[in-house]
């Protein structure tokens, strides 16, 4: 039996035989009227809605990384576009343009992105339009906090928010908060910035939990200090934690789980070659050998572990931390009443033994219509922490004495 299935531009034949076996012989059917398309170059003209021409707009065949940008004039050229395909035309501060290019030249009306200008930020004890906004602020969402997988809130900040430098500190669990420093270090003394949240200069950022956070606004210049005083003068880091919502009760999860491992270790000596070292430098001060041959011997075929010990303190000493978090959250209200209440859970195993972090969070934020004049906020939150650290294990000092030790 001989069965035909014609595709676009394909024939495919399949027999079947006496023998049990199948072949397959593929054809490739060229239809001669077929007309293939011919790259040209698209040009044309980039405005605003008063006619003014838009310098540096980008332009770009949609699904391709052909691309330009419009000169001095507006003006732009676009070579190897088939006719039919698709042009984005963007630029900062407008909405986006996509024309369909049929071969003419192009006349291209950005609008302006009025939703960006009327985004609102939070500026002392206020908030005010981006539009209208004179100062320089910097601004964090939520969902850039949230979709980092971060144990504290100040490493979130990290390459998020220009004039910021964020360093990152101490890898110990519960002491592994970054330093914030707003336009450089100006001062010898303290040079942190003054932080709040929802207004209120409490606790540290970093006990709360990334995923109650609506916003973070930072402002960077001298202005603040009309506001906050010398508190200001390194900048000012404003918080707001999320509220409800009116609506339905919403319900809400986030969580993740990694591990963390010791990046780079120091190279070390076998206890054998660390005895022939050390009779070098006898020898070279003419001194008698230390460690024996016996004693290397020893050393090396490792039969007597506890008098002539071989330890390879990176295996001892390191293992594989794992950091889990996880959040509970539920939000809604109506027009007299909203809230928002979450619960979060911290757990970090540190690289070393005895190293440990376990945070409790739980918030309830409350929003009351009491009548046209009188409003009530309540923000309430819970947080405990527990932390276990090596520093006592290692004879009074930090535990950096594992590496001293094992050196000396």
């Amino acid at each position: 039996m001989l069965k035909r299935f014609k595709s676009v531009g394909m024939l495919l034949f399949l027999g079947a035989f006496s023998t049990g076996t199948i072949s397959a012989v593929t054809a490739l059917e060229v239809n001669s009227s077929a007309i293939v398309q011919q790259n040209e170059t698209c040009k044309g003209i980039v405005k605003d809605a008063m006619g003014e021409s838009i310098i540096g707009a980008s332009v770009v065949v949609k699904g391709t990384t052909n691309g330009t940008i419009t000169d001095f004039d507006g003006n732009f050229s676009l070579a190897g576009v088939k006719k039919g395909e698709i042009i984005v035309v963007s630029y900062v501060g407008y909405q986006k343009q996509e024309v369909k290019w049929n071969g003419g030249p192009l006349n291209v009306i950005l609008k302006e992105d009025t939703e960006v200008l009327s985004e609102v930020v939070v500026v002392g004890y206020g908030v005010q339009k981006k539009a209208n906004l004179s100062g320089s602020v910097a601004q964090v969402n939520s969902e850039e906090l949230t979709n980092r997988p971060i144990s504290n809130v100040s490493s979130g900040l990290q390459g998020l928010m220009p004039g910021v430098t964020v360093t990152a500190g101490q890898g110990r669990p519960g002491e592994d908060g970054s330093n914030i420093r707003i336009r450089g270090v100006g001062t010898l003394n303290n040079a942190s910035p003054y932080i709040l949240i929802d207004g209120v200069e409490s606790g540290s950022m970093n006990d709360l939990d990334p995923n109650d956070i609506e916003s973070i606004s930072v402002l960077k210049d001298a202005s603040s200090a009309a506001i906050y005083g010398s508190k200001a003068s390194n900048g000012v880091i404003l918080i707001t934690t999320k509220r409800g919502k009116v609506g339905a009760p919403r319900i809400s999860y986030n969580g993740y789980v990694g591990i963390q491992n010791a990046t780079a270790t120091i190279d070390r000596v076998s206890s054998a070659d660390y005895a022939r070292l050390y009779n070098r430098i006898d020898d070279d001060n003419n001194q008698p050998h230390r460690y024996s041959d016996e004693d290397i011997r020893l050393f090396e075929d490792g039969s007597d572990p506890y008098g002539h010990p071989n330890t390879n303190w990176n295996d001892a000493a390191f293992k594989t931390g794992v950091l889990h978090k996880h959040n509970v959250s539920i939000n809604g209200g109506t027009d007299n009443a909203k809230y928002m209440a979450s619960v979060g859970y911290l757990g970090q195993t540190g690289i070393l033994p005895n190293s440990e972090r376990s945070q409790f969070n739980g918030r309830m934020n409350l929003d009351i219509n009491i009548s046209k004049q009188w409003h009530v906020r309540m923000n309430l939150a819970y947080i405990k922490n527990d932390y276990k650290d090596p520093n006592s294990n290692y004879g009074g000092g930090s535990s950096d004495r594992l590496f001293v030790s094992s050196i000396s």
